[in-house]
């Protein structure tokens, strides 16, 4: 997905990327090592020892205390890009926490971690916090954003999958704009920004039967990517330049 794409950049650009495994797919982790490094020769990826699943607060909590631990650089550059969906017919379902899975892995398991991480992120001398946004956005109301957000399935009872989902990128801004007053209030050089990666082919769009989701006319959300979307490249793109430490002129 998008996400192979960003380490792709950050790498080609020179940054060292520390890719996390998902809890028993340390192979997803490593073959995205070895295909980076084959087309980015010089190309530094880190996959750590300890896996991290974001919707378990248990994993976040200990994938934070081995980066900790293990005597990690500063960490210049925190992109939050993990994101599940779901369609506006699905059933909610819970995380090994209780809380509503797809708010639990795209926005709080996201906080969770930046808090984690936040004592390597403060030695940085220029700090980028990045996070996944998306157009779905828009389809989140203010008021839904003030309630409770998914801390169990009954809280969010009458929202369906594709309303959590638009609601996650949208506390995604609001979680950018967050860290960023917190950057600041620190004194730490550098930002926290969330970006949009525009109608990208990717899966999530498949969990999200994006087609019948957004009543069009198109019989599937493959026909919907051929006929509208870009590739997964292309929607990396947007965070791969919110993500790279640059300082502006």
């Amino acid at each position: 997905g998008i996400g192979f794409y960003i380490a792709k950049l950050l790498c080609r650009v020179g940054l060292t990327v520390i890719l996390p495994s998902r809890p028993d797919l340390s192979h997803e982790a490593a073959s995205a090592a070895a295909a980076i490094s084959a087309a980015v020769p010089d190309a530094a990826v880190v996959v750590p020892e300890v896996p991290l699943d974001l919707g378990s607060f248990a994993s976040v909590r200990a994938f934070g205390a081995h980066m900790r631990a293990s005597g990690s650089a500063p960490i210049d550059t925190l992109v939050l890009n993990a994101g599940r969906g779901g369609s506006s017919s699905g059933a909610n379902a819970a995380s090994v926490d209780g809380a509503e899975v797809i708010m639990q892995v795209n926005l709080l398991g996201h906080a969770l971690l930046a808090a984690e991480l936040l004592p390597l992120l403060n030695r940085s001398g220029f700090v980028r916090v990045a996070a996944q946004s998306s157009g779905a956005r828009f389809n989140a109301r203010e008021a839904d954003l003030r309630a409770d957000l998914g801390s169990s399935l009954a809280a969010v009872a009458r929202a369906s999958p594709w309303d959590q989902y638009s609601k996650s990128k949208a506390g995604a801004c609001l979680l950018a704009s967050a860290i960023q007053r917190r950057l600041a209030a620190a004194g730490l050089d550098g930002a926290a920004v969330a970006s949009d990666p525009g109608l990208a082919a990717t899966g999530v769009n498949v969990q999200h039967d994006l087609a019948a989701t957004l009543g069009g006319r198109l019989p599937d959300t493959k026909a919907l990517h051929d006929a509208a979307a870009h590739h997964a490249a292309d929607g990396a793109l947007p965070l791969a330049l919110a993500a790279a430490p640059v300082r502006a002129a």
